[in-house]
């Protein structure tokens, strides 16, 4: 029932409908230096749809959700224990997919958005791994059947849509993102946009990862 306070913040398909629109009004150049990164978004405008179509169907809920749960957000005490969220301008209706693989997006890769060399950029297993499990055995009882079926399908949607954001703005000109030098969104998308592909790659090995988590906690039930 709380209010929508920034409006389409995690609507994929109103994102990407925004870059399609974008994508007319660019230059030439902008959108030859980035070709690779529009091809491989433009593939993938079925995946934009997975989340809005499980919200259609009432397959899962909306629920209250912080809805930026990036690491930066949490704070922590000297021993590193989790104290609570900060930055709340974004509480808002949405989905656990999205507040899990949001949190995950920063918590589970090498370096962060702003890593130039594609070689050094990462999704780390084992940050997974120990992410999800701990995940789910506190929250697997609020968790319908359609949601954790999707969250690996919601981790490769969060890299695209925030690699769609980046790359929007870099044809745009600028305007959303605060850059520190010109190409700093073309970077930052070809940073989140390869990430998508990782996952996307990995996607068996990582529902594996659910799956087994989920037997060891009906196992221990």
């Amino acid at each position: 029932k709380l209010k929508e306070s920034i409006k389409d913040f995690h609507n994929t398909p109103v994102i990407f409908k925004k870059f399609q629109d974008t994508l007319l009004n660019s230059s030439n150049l902008l959108i030859e230096k980035s070709r690779e990164q529009i091809s491989y978004i433009l593939s993938k405008q079925d995946d934009c749809n997975i989340i809005s179509n499980l919200l259609a169907k009432n397959k899962i809920p909306l629920r209250v959700c912080h809805y930026d749960p990036k690491i930066s957000n949490f704070l922590f005490d000297s021993n590193l224990n989790a104290l609570c969220l900060i930055d709340l301008d974004t509480v808002m209706p949405g989905t656990f997919l999205t507040d899990i693989s949001d949190a995950i997006r920063t918590i589970c890769v090498t370096g962060d958005e702003q890593e130039k060399e594609i070689s050094k950029i990462h999704f780390k297993d084992d940050y997974f791994k120990h992410f999800i499990s701990t995940y789910l055995n506190q929250n697997i009882k609020n968790l319908n059947i359609y949601e954790v079926k999707n969250i690996i399908n919601a981790v490769d949607l969060i890299f695209l849509e925030q690699g769609i954001r980046f790359l929007d703005d870099y044809l745009n000109g600028n305007k959303y993102f605060k850059v520190r030098y010109k190409d700093h969104n073309l970077i930052r998308a070809k940073n989140q946009l390869y990430l998508s592909k990782i996952v996307s790659s990995k996607k068996k090995y990582l529902e594996e990862i659910i799956s087994n988590t989920l037997n060891k906690i009906s196992h221990n039930l």
